[in-house]
């Protein structure tokens, strides 16, 4: 009995008693892997010198796998990561390390009225309304007393108008404006919340999007936020 047969003879007892035991004879082929890279496994008439360059070339479609960790100190800089060797139509996949951090919740900065009704706006508003009138001025002599009157009472009545409009306004603004305003900014700082809950994370940590640019069969290049970590991996011939 060979010693092939005593292996498998002793390798059939253990089985029967329930032990797990390798496959002696075949090993199992990740076809899948193989068949997406264009890689077939070479018979014996491929090691001919005939088909030697056939043969080189089977093994130039296995694909090739590289991996790493960098880190970017300077935030905006651009830093170049490069492969152990060269790969062919190389892409790269990469993560960024969640960075501690939060979008803080922030207060919209109050939207005033600016008091309509104060002197300032009443004072615009009149001598707009004087000056308008005053184009309106008649031939003369009557021009003389149609600017007295667009000074005197024009102005005066534009003026009294506003305020009490102004008045109006401000009433207006601090029951139906202002309140609006304020239930928008709470409402922005909501959305703020489900979006984390959405994306699964810790209000205390930043997601890391990543910007990657000037790809190669050498390497890549990404750009830091400051004190960036990332990891990557990178697939190709």
């Amino acid at each position: 009995m060979g010693m092939r047969e005593r292996i498998a003879s002793r390798m059939s007892r253990l089985a029967q008693r329930g032990v797990e035991t390798p496959i002696l004879n075949e090993v199992a082929v990740p076809a899948e892997v193989l068949s997406v890279s264009g890689f077939s496994a070479p018979t014996l008439d491929a090691f001919k010198p005939e088909a030697l360059g056939d043969l080189v070339k089977s093994f130039q479609a296995l694909p090739s796998f590289a991996h790493g960790k960098a880190v970017g100190a300077t935030a905006g800089q651009w830093y170049r990561v490069r492969y152990p060797k060269a790969m062919t139509g190389a892409v790269p996949v990469i993560v960024g390390l969640g960075r501690l951090g939060s979008i803080t919740n922030r207060v919209i900065e109050r939207v005033e009225r600016h008091d309509f009704n104060n002197d300032f706006y009443c004072d615009k508003v009149a001598a707009g309304a004087r000056d308008r009138a005053k184009t309106l001025s008649p031939p003369w002599p009557l021009d003389g007393l149609w600017g007295w009157f667009c000074d005197t009472f024009v102005y005066a009545a534009f003026f009294a108008g506003w305020a009490m409009g102004g008045w109006v306004l401000n009433v207006l603004w601090d029951s139906f404006l202002q309140p609006q305003i304020d239930r928008v900014q709470d409402a922005v700082n909501l959305r703020l919340e489900d979006l984390y809950n959405t994306w699964g994370l810790p209000t205390n940590v930043v997601p890391t999007p990543l910007h990657v640019r000037n790809v190669t069969s050498s390497g890549f290049e990404f750009q830091s936020y400051g004190n960036t970590t990332v990891y990557w991996i990178a697939v190709g011939q």
